[in-house]
């Protein structure tokens, strides 16, 4: 599956995760950065099913939160 995200993505998504201390880089950052896109995918992907980006970033900022910092 890491195959579908560009290098910018990863990087972006691996220096969340470094400035929140977090040990790993987990699909939780990835979706936060995707999300951040105004124009993106993952926002017309999830308003198109439905529902609510504002809070599904509410609930990925809460996942974060939620992870151990080191």
């Amino acid at each position: 599956w890491w195959k579908f995200f560009s290098h910018a993505t990863w990087q972006s998504a691996q220096t969340l995760a470094l400035s929140r201390r977090h040990q790993q880089l987990r699909p939780e950052h990835l979706l936060k950065v995707l999300l951040e896109e105004r124009d993106g995918l993952s926002r017309q992907l999830i308003t198109a099913a439905g529902g609510k980006v504002n809070g599904v970033a509410g609930d990925i900022e809460t996942a974060l939160n939620r992870i151990p910092r080191v």
